[in-house]
């Protein structure tokens, strides 16, 4: 998978989480999934500050115009992994399909494309249109892609997906056409976390499928955000075969917990006040943290205060933005 939709499919986990999630519209042997309440999302301190940083982007801008679809229109945003040949998600070559679910006309993109030379391929009730030609018409980075970059898929009310490669194209048409209401379970990615009823966040991992798992009995793997009050929280679940396992794992944990703080807690002289301000943060987050067995799964919570956490990531979007890295950010672990 490309750069360019890699940093799309990023984008969705700094963004309602619930341990049934809607799958529909989604092939089958999904190995990962992400659930954004976007409506939620804009509501947070973390989301107006996102907002406020992003209103410049002249990619955001770009499509508003064009299409007059802005991103309070999009509701919810779905994401799905699924694994390549050798059955495993691969980070580096993520292959993905997003649905973009709101209150839009997604007559406006149409209109847009076709005025811009792109013409779709039918298929069914569904029109399928180029992905690189569709991203060329708002941003130059649609460079970066290959001609077998995927597709932007549309004809179903209310839902645009994006698809990373063209295999998944035809399988995604098939899913949506047997769109409904109707929300499943998704077995070890879906476990039986408590999720905030306030989240806006959801992922979830098959560990089976992660290949950097493997022989250490992760069978699943859960991470919700949500913020309440002046806090943000985040909560990992992490499943495994038996307690034994689990046990490793959260010794390993406990380990590297304490490793991460004691380098967080070296100041360099040579930072900037930003790069500062992320290694208190860090060093806070991570001293914080609660480790915790149940049976045969270990449980990570993290809080911080949310107008510390909203202002840090205004300024790495901002500075992002601007310098297209995040090297300003680094700090003494992460060097």
């Amino acid at each position: 998978m490309k750069s360019f939709i890699n940093k799309i499919i990023f984008l969705g986990w700094i963004l309602s989480a619930q341990a049934t999630v809607n799958t529909q519209g989604f092939p089958p042997e999904l190995g990962g999934y992400i659930e954004i309440n976007a409506e939620k999302f804009w509501e947070t301190k973390i989301g107006k500050s996102v907002r406020a940083a992003t209103n410049e982007n002249p990619e955001l801008k770009s499509f508003t115009q064009k299409t007059g679809i802005q991103t309070s229109d999009i509701k919810k945003i779905n994401i799905g992994f699924y694994p390549d040949p050798t059955g495993k998600i691969n980070p580096s070559n993520l292959l993905g399909v997003i649905l973009l679910r709101g209150n839009f006309k997604q007559e406006a993109l149409e209109v847009c494309a076709k005025s811009n030379g792109v013409k779709p391929r039918n298929s069914g009730k569904c029109q399928i249109w180029d992905l690189k030609k569709i991203l060329a018409i708002f941003t130059d980075r649609a460079q970066e892609l290959t001609e077998d970059s995927g597709a932007v898929i549309t004809g179903q009310p209310n839902t645009i997906a994006m698809v990373t490669t063209k295999a998944l194209t035809e399988k995604t048409v098939n899913a949506l056409g047997i769109l409904g209401n109707n929300t499943k379970p998704l077995g070890s990615l879906g476990s039986s976390i408590n999720t905030p009823s306030d989240a806006w966040l959801f992922v979830g991992l098959d560990g089976d499928k992660i290949e950097e798992a493997e022989g250490s009995g992760l069978k699943g793997l859960n991470f919700t955000a949500s913020e309440t009050g002046s806090e943000v929280q985040f909560k990992l679940w992490l499943g495994f075969s038996n307690k034994e396992q689990a046990r490793d794992a959260s010794s390993k944990m406990k380990t590297f917990k304490l490793m991460t703080t004691m380098a967080l807690g070296n100041k360099d002289e040579d930072q900037t006040p930003d790069q500062e301000n992320m290694r208190k943060f860090l060093s806070k987050l991570v001293e914080n943290a609660k480790i915790e067995i149940s049976g045969n799964a270990v449980t990570v919570g993290l809080n911080c205060p949310a107008t510390e956490a909203a202002t840090l990531i205004k300024t790495f979007i901002e500075k992002g933005q601007a310098t297209d890295d995040a090297s300003f950010l680094k700090t003494p672990l992460l060097r």
